[in-house]
């Protein structure tokens, strides 16, 4: 008798995360693959990421998906494909595979996830989708069965879903293009204008990082780049002040969001998920000040998840493990209620 395998997978556009429940580890590995003439693979994951920048003429270094949504079937399943067997992990008999989704998907794009069982040595697995927000609740321990309101936030890296759950639904949902590339973009930007100085995003991520760190007390720090004058490299010190104002500009922007997104919600279910709370979570919602921020500006609390990036693949785990969170997956081809 074959020992049925099972596994959670979160696509994310900086890193996808596999949990395996047979070894109950979770791998994160970055969503890149590299690939020679559009044709040879030459790696996936974390060694694909090593060829960034650096790569042959003939070589493109990319991620297979955008914002949490495959953009390109064939590379999305060849990095699964490489990335649990390279791992080795055991797979063991036509497995399931529950994959963490956005709530607005498309019949094609369910049809994406459902191809990934149809070649290569996943074929014939069974293949079972869930969304994130639930997934979030799950994970945050929240009474999804039973609440009749909770609001959700999960900022990523380059974008953020803003959801509202009731009676184990996701009833509304929306993602917006703001997230922790676009407060990276926004300090490389002001950088430029006040330092004369253009700076890699990596680095911008480097000085939101240090200096707006919650036990930080630098005035500033020196950061590498391109002078915009000469074309030359060169440091230049850019302050706290600097970086602050750049990134309390996306938070602004963001709030704004949130405000039209929760006059959407029908009121009866804003009402009880105001009273409760707004839940953050995501890799980047550990911008220092964030939740504050919007816990002022609308007024109502706001909790920070501990768990950040593992959030969503945590419910996964929930979802895997235990028959009655399973119940919550469903197939690529079921239409939703």
């Amino acid at each position: 008798m074959f020992y049925k395998q099972e596994f959670g997978i979160d696509l994310g556009t900086d890193t996808i995360k596999i949990y395996d429940k047979k070894t109950d580890t979770i791998t994160v590995e970055r969503n890149l693959i590299a690939v020679r003439s559009d044709q040879e693979v030459l790696g996936v994951g974390n060694s694909a990421y090593e060829m960034l920048n650096r790569a042959a003429r003939d070589t493109a270094v990319m991620s297979p998906v955008t914002g949490g949504r495959i953009n390109d079937i064939r590379y999305t399943e060849a990095l699964i494909h490489l990335l649990l067997f390279e791992q080795k992990h055991y797979i063991g008999h036509k497995p399931s595979i529950y994959f963490a989704v956005p709530t607005d998907m498309t019949e094609i794009e369910r049809r994406a996830y459902a191809s990934i069982a149809r070649r290569g040595r996943l074929k014939g697995c069974t293949i079972y989708l869930v969304e994130k927000p639930v997934l979030d609740a799950l994970a945050l321990g929240l009474p999804i069965k039973k609440a009749k309101g909770s609001m959700m936030i999960n900022m990523g890296a380059f974008s953020t879903e803003l959801s509202a759950i009731a009676d184990s639904n996701v009833i509304l949902s929306k993602s917006v293009p703001i997230a922790g590339k676009s407060f990276d973009e926004s300090i490389a930007a002001d950088v430029r204008k006040k330092n004369m100085l253009n700076i890699s995003l990596k680095s911008a991520e480097t000085l939101k990082i240090s200096l707006l760190g919650s036990e930080s007390n630098e005035a500033g720090m020196f950061a590498e780049g391109i002078d915009t004058g000469t074309g030359l490299p060169r440091s230049g010190y850019v302050t706290r002040s600097t970086v602050g104002k750049a990134v309390k500009r996306q938070m602004k922007k963001m709030t704004e969001e949130l405000r039209v997104f929760l006059e959407r919600i029908p009121p009866q279910v804003r009402s009880t998920a105001l009273l409760e709370g707004i839940y953050l979570t995501g890799g980047s919602s550990r911008i220092p000040g964030f939740a504050e921020m919007i816990s002022e500006s609308l007024g109502y609390p706001v909790h920070l998840s501990s768990q950040y990036q593992f959030c969503t693949i945590n419910g996964l785990k929930e979802v895997v493990n235990y028959s009655g969170a399973n119940k919550l997956a469903y197939t690529p081809l079921t239409l939703r209620r």
